[in-house]
């Protein structure tokens, strides 16, 4: 797993080697202390570090150089799936390029597939193959992510759709702004979690929750998609 803050995921005390070569060690000790190393200069090389960089402390790397190591230390454990839980929110616009570029690389290159954790919908776009649009805690819609930004379902993927001005895509720009309470996600009612705040709500929403269901290549949760009513509540 890659967390979301590079400046509180790794030890300050030890330096940036200590995580990977605990990897190496615990989930693979088939490997001598001499591979151990090797392996590791190995690693922090596809992530586009310099094995040099194993001997720096935390504080001595920039915060994209402190989550390309966190992408080492994951693949250090043969990882096929990683976690990235936001892992360029807390890094300058200008190097988040970067980490995005090792994401689609290390997918394309190294077949490690990758759970991209955001609220970007710009920069899921740019590297990511689906597209799971959730709210209180429940999937709302699922898809390939161009065929969802691009025609929208659910009213909540619409109303995240239009808050984006996207110049490859015509998306209104006199988009309408949520509305309404948020809802409890801690034993909640049956229905609708986004009722509250969809202009487009019937009665069906207020009692019964939508199940997922599929629509040709994605899946959505809504009543009124699934009865095969148009569905434009914040894009013209």
């Amino acid at each position: 797993m890659v967390f979301q803050d590079p400046f509180a995921s790794i030890n300050p005390v030890f330096r940036v080697s200590h995580g990977v070569l605990r990897s190496l060690k615990l989930h693979r000790p088939e490997l001598s202390a001499k591979e151990r190393q090797e392996e590791a200069a190995r690693v922090f090389g596809v992530v586009g570090l310099g094995a040099d960089m194993l001997e720096r402390f935390p504080h001595e790397l920039s915060g994209g150089q402190r989550q390309r190591v966190g992408f080492a230390q994951a693949l250090a454990g043969r990882a096929r799936l990683i976690l990235a839980d936001e892992p360029v929110s807390m890094l300058d616009v200008s190097i988040r390029i970067g980490l995005l570029n090792l994401m689609a690389s290390l997918r394309d290159t190294m077949g490690v597939s990758i759970l991209y954790i955001t609220h970007d919908i710009a920069s899921a776009r740019y590297v990511a193959d689906r597209l799971i649009v959730m709210y209180a805690g429940q999937i709302a819609e699922s898809g390939p992510i161009e065929e969802v930004l691009a025609d929208p379902r659910h009213p909540y993927t619409q109303l995240l759709v239009s808050a984006v001005p996207d110049p490859r895509a015509a998306l209104s720009v006199d988009a309408e702004t949520d509305i309404g309470e948020p809802p409890k996600v801690i034993d909640p009612t049956p229905g609708c979690r986004f009722r509250f705040r969809c202009p487009i709500a019937i009665d069906k929403c207020g009692n019964v929750t939508p199940e997922l269901t599929q629509a040709g290549d994605r899946e959505v949760a809504c009543h009124v998609a699934q009865s095969g009513a148009e569905v434009k509540a914040f894009t013209s």
